[in-house]
């Protein structure tokens, strides 16, 4: 899988098969995901927003709801990446150290928030973290991660 900023708040996430942009700050409550596959160009693609499994050409979508917010589990095996919005990372129970954590930042993130996540990769797109000295990257290949660690910011 590999993750790239688009636009000043989404991302793109590329698996195998199909590629999707998550469409940040739409509803204010979660991120619906728009999924195109690679291989069929005639194909339109199509959201997903909500709560519920869902399986695109072999990725695994599970939409979780998360206090205020929407946590998606996005799994092409063997990598699972946790999404989510500022409103559910504080309601979020799950994270553990092999935890690779995608979030959007709607404005409200501290660094001190993000450095007190136990997640093996937290990644941050959307806007900037007051007095954030975190890594910069404009790309990220989840299957290479041998290098990052801890917090890292989409550019």
């Amino acid at each position: 899988m590999e993750i790239q900023k688009v636009g000043k708040t989404n991302v793109r996430i590329k698996a195998k098969s199909v590629s999707f942009v998550t469409d940040t700050f739409a509803s204010g409550e979660s991120i619906p995901l728009f999924f195109k596959p690679k291989t069929d160009e005639s194909f339109e693609g199509f959201f997903i927003e909500g709560a519920g499994e869902y399986e695109v050409t072999g990725v695994r979508i599970k939409g979780i709801q998360e206090g205020d917010g929407l946590l998606y589990e996005i799994t092409e095996e063997p990598i699972t990446l946790k999404l989510i919005n500022t409103k559910g990372l504080k309601a979020i129970k799950d994270i553990d150290e092999g935890t690779i954590l995608l979030v959007e930042n709607n404005g409200e993130l501290t660094k001190d928030t993000l450095v007190g996540l136990d997640a093996y990769l937290t990644i941050v797109y959307g806007e900037p973290i007051p007095d954030s000295t975190f890594q910069q990257i404009e790309k990220i290949n989840l299957r290479k991660l041998e290098e990052l660690k801890g917090v890292v910011v989409l550019k």
